[in-house]
């Protein structure tokens, strides 16, 4: 009689032995559901000449692991966005706009502040907070621009001198070298004028056409 009377209970202990037991296995077995993805660096610094067109992708993608294998998404942050945009998916940063060396300050770099998630939480929902981050240091480098060349404004008479004038962002050098050419015609090809190689030039009969 005795023992059926605690059968019961005995039962009722066995099972909250076995809930027990289970609880931190399927609380564990929750938490590894999920794990985020993480960038191997903090800091990362890519370079870029000034010259680049915009589209152009700027050194290897600044990527993240995931110990799921879960597909990746990258987002820029802030930082110099109007410049530079990132492919969601590769991590590839590319140029967005023009870059002009000379009209940087100091340092000639600009940086971003990217972001990785993989869409998941803890648990395996839906999360769209950014699990890990880094920042991007962008380095442009200066690129030979093209200088623009101007005249006297007047008309090139025989015995009379031209001088020509340089206008380079890149600055003007003293051993530039200059050559002077001739028409052959109105409308044709021209031809190199020996000993025409300084930034003035005193045109002869020869040149007239």
């Amino acid at each position: 009689m005795r023992l059926g009377k605690l059968f019961p209970l005995v039962a009722f202990l066995a099972a909250l032995i076995l809930f027990a037991l289970a609880a931190p296995v399927s609380l564990a077995h929750a938490q590894a559901e999920n794990q985020p993805p993480q960038f191997s660096e903090f800091r990362n610094t890519r370079s870029v000449p000034e010259n680049t067109p915009p589209g152009q992708p700027i050194g290897r993608p600044v990527s993240a692991t995931d110990p799921d294998g879960d597909t990746l998404f990258y987002a820029i942050l802030n930082g110099d966005a109007a410049l530079f945009a990132i492919d969601s998916r590769t991590g590839q940063i590319r140029t967005k706009a023009p870059l002009d060396y000379e009209a940087m300050g100091t340092p000639k770099e600009y940086w971003l502040h990217v972001a990785v998630r993989d869409g998941k939480g803890p648990d395996g929902s839906t999360d769209l907070v950014g699990d890990d981050t880094a920042v991007v240091t962008i380095e442009v480098e200066d690129a030979d621009d093209p200088g623009t060349v101007t005249l006297d404004w007047r008309r090139p008479y025989v015995g009379t001198m031209l001088t020509a004038a340089l206008e380079d962002q890149d600055g003007v050098d003293s051993e530039d070298s200059w050559q002077w050419e001739r028409a052959n015609s109105r409308n044709g090809s021209y031809a190199v004028i020996s000993d025409a190689a300084s930034k003035s030039y005193t045109p002869v009969a020869a040149d007239q056409n």
